[in-house]
């Protein structure tokens, strides 16, 4: 799928809500489509809106979050999208999404001290 991503970025707080929420949701047991279909309603950011509604279409046909994640490389962090391909390639997908969401709060309270 073409990226609509290539001139934002996801911001650091929406990406540490995302992660939070994704890993919530996952450990309940939610599917992942219909995770990030429940997560694309709720942001405030239309980019980070399209960026899930983009990469639910995309696990519908069979791609994996990391991949679809990665075709909107200029979105997001390139670290991000490769520890979700760990997650996807061990199946340690709450410890992957448990480990993002404790760095992502060292790197947001970091700015803020900054």
């Amino acid at each position: 799928m073409q990226s609509l991503f290539r001139q934002r970025s996801v911001s650091l707080k929406d990406l540490l809500w995302l992660t939070k929420s994704l890993a919530l949701l996952c450990h309940h047991g939610v599917p992942l489509p219909l995770a990030l279909e429940s997560l694309s309603i709720q942001p405030k950011s239309p980019n980070l809106q399209a960026l899930l509604k983009s990469a639910a279409l995309d696990l519908q046909e069979g791609i994996p979050l990391s991949q679809s994640l990665r075709s909107h490389c200029a979105a997001l962090p390139r670290y991000y999208t490769e520890m979700l391909f760990a997650a996807e390639e061990s199946g340690a997908f709450d410890d992957i999404l448990s480990r993002l969401e404790s760095h992502l709060d060292r790197e947001l309270l970091l700015r803020r001290e900054l």
